[in-house]
């Protein structure tokens, strides 16, 4: 089996629990000494959680499916983007497809870097770029909101947010805490 068809094989499997990631031929490496693969897109928050699937988990998995152990480098979002315009590129259409293909409510958290550049400056125009940076964001309704926008609450939902006079989002957060469901009151 090629290189190639093994980072394909690779990527199908580490999709299942981290959907916005793409898996590669290391473009530093290459084959040079049997290869290298290299996972783009991960993202900031999770690469912690990456890390521990890869080493627990992956070998398994890969074990049952007869695929040969080979290094994943792992590249976070903000990594991607800076050095890999590309391999940035594929991830960013991959998270669009995700999050139009699905009409549910359940939303994800995501950070400042894997916002488009021109959301990202939207972002930056409406506070200061420390501020920005460190905020977290969802997508709903192909619109972004930051959850600084959400004001907390003692009822039901964990946060509001004013739309007009008269409607409002409720944001329940999950208990994982990186994603939660949207509701419009």
């Amino acid at each position: 089996m090629e290189l190639k068809e093994i980072a394909q094989e690779y990527e199908t499997i580490l999709q299942k629990e981290f959907p916005s990631i793409i898996v590669r031929i290391d473009p530093e490496i290459g084959n040079f000494e049997g290869g290298r693969l290299a996972a783009f897109g991960v993202k900031d928050k999770e690469a912690v959680k990456f890390l521990r699937y890869i080493v627990d988990e992956l070998p398994e998995k890969l074990t049952i499916k007869g695929l040969p152990e080979i290094i994943v480098l792992i590249h976070n979002m903000s990594t991607t983007k800076e050095n890999y315009p590309q391999q940035y590129k594929e991830v960013k259409t991959l998270k669009e497809n995700i999050i139009n293909s699905t009409d549910s409510n359940d939303v994800e958290f995501i950070s400042f870097y894997d916002l488009t550049e021109k959301e990202q400056k939207e972002q930056i125009d409406n506070a200061d770029k420390e501020y920005a940076e460190n905020n977290q964001y969802f997508y709903w309704n192909d619109t972004v909101y930051s959850l600084d926008q959400f004001m907390r609450t003692n009822n039901e939902y964990d946060g509001t947010m004013g739309l007009t006079n008269t409607s409002a989002l409720g944001l329940k957060i999950n208990m994982s805490g990186d994603g939660g469901t949207i509701t419009l009151l």
